[in-house]
């Protein structure tokens, strides 16, 4: 069933469209290509930072935990040796069966899209937060039903203001059984002029009313908008830490993105043989040193806005010099190997010199196991 929602006029009553003038820069970004863009993280995994949220209960739920391990005679999975957790967000289906994550099914998927199972008594939801301002021009979502004996599956799209009140985008929408090859529900949205303000939520959620059943809802969600910051699909933790003598890096995914520029606290960085990719999505700096031990940023910017993500702290187990997990003897040994070789990884009090001061500073992280 193909539902073309031509809502605009109804939307703008609901929402108040804008009527000032943006620069025209879009930015594009869906749901898929935000989970492989956080890494295909598996069930249960600490989520990456970033602008979409896979969550249960509601879009402050916790991220891919359920209610299993589960498992049914019947259906997508269809062995005890298949268990799963529900409700969850991912994998991955797709009609390449190279790329397809998901093997078992009742009827093939005909787009790709990521699995999207609510539980028995909880929803499973995912959630993009506007970084704003701008606007909300387009919303398209895909949705097919590949499970085998339920009645169907319930979901629905809803703009939720960070002020309070909500627009329905998508009602929500029983998605049947795709039964002999039945075409997929697809509901697109275009020339929309929602003004958005950050915090606003694109909430997307799928539900059974609490029936325990099979419900193995193929879904895609992509989002368009004008005049607004890039979109942060993945970005690094808070706190990571390097080894010294070895390269370090720190990665951001931005969709929209169209330049990059890291800083070391407030200073911008730029390539000089150690340091590479400053002005891209990944920054590495090798060999890594007690100097480079400190707050990053990354201010990723478009036709329209610039936006700062970080700070992201990069540190460094000095006492465990030679990196093994460890503090103990070795890394004496490791130490002043680079010590007496005048190596700048034993540089540890970064004032360009190697000498007794660095000894004094190694031995105090040494003595306090870290």
């Amino acid at each position: 069933m193909n539902m073309s929602l031509r809502t605009s006029v109804v939307l703008c009553a609901l929402a108040g469209c804008a009527t000032s003038s943006l620069a025209q820069c879009t930015v594009n970004t869906d749901l898929v290509s935000a989970y492989l863009g956080m890494g295909n993280p598996p069930q249960n995994a600490t989520q990456p930072h970033g602008d979409w949220r896979f969550t249960i209960g509601s879009p402050e739920g916790q991220a891919f935990v359920g209610s299993g391990p589960l498992w049914a005679s019947y259906g997508a999975w269809v062995t005890p040796s298949e268990p799963y957790l529900v409700p969850l967000v991912g994998p991955l289906f797709s009609t390449d069966p190279v790329e397809n994550q998901i093997p078992y099914h009742y009827q093939p998927p005909t787009f790709r899209g990521l699995l999207v199972h609510p539980g028995y008594t909880a929803d499973a939801v995912v959630t993009f937060t506007s970084t704003g301002p701008g606007i909300l021009s387009g919303v398209h979502l895909d949705a097919e039903n590949l499970g085998s004996i339920s009645d169907g599956v319930i979901i629905s799209v809803t703009l939720q203001r960070a002020s309070g009140g909500s627009v329905q985008l998508v009602p929500p929408t029983l998605i049947s059984i795709a039964v002999g090859g039945a075409a997929p529900t697809h509901f697109a949205l275009t020339n929309l002029n929602i003004p958005l303000s950050a915090g606003d939520r694109v909430v997307l959620r799928s539900n059974r009313n609490s029936t325990p059943w099979e419900d193995w809802l193929n879904t895609n969600l992509s989002l368009t908008f004008t005049g607004t910051p890039p979109a942060i699909i993945a970005q690094p933790d808070p706190a990571s830490s390097g080894c010294l003598g070895s390269g370090s890096s720190l990665s951001i995914t931005a969709a929209g993105a169209t330049a990059y520029q890291w800083y070391f606290g407030s200073t911008p960085l730029a390539d000089d043989g150690r340091i590479t990719g400053a002005n891209s999505g990944t920054l590495s700096i090798s060999p890594f040193a007690a100097s480079d031990i400190g707050a990053y940023s990354c201010v990723v910017s478009n036709c329209s806005v610039t936006r700062t993500a970080g700070p992201f702290m990069l540190n460094s187990c000095i006492g465990d010099y030679n990196c093994d997990g460890g503090v103990d003897g070795t890394d004496i040994g490791a130490f002043f190997a680079d010590w007496e070789s005048g190596n700048a990884s034993a540089d540890l009090n970064s004032d360009g010199g190697v000498d007794g001061q660095d000894v004094e500073v190694f031995f105090g992280h040494w003595e306090a196991g870290c």
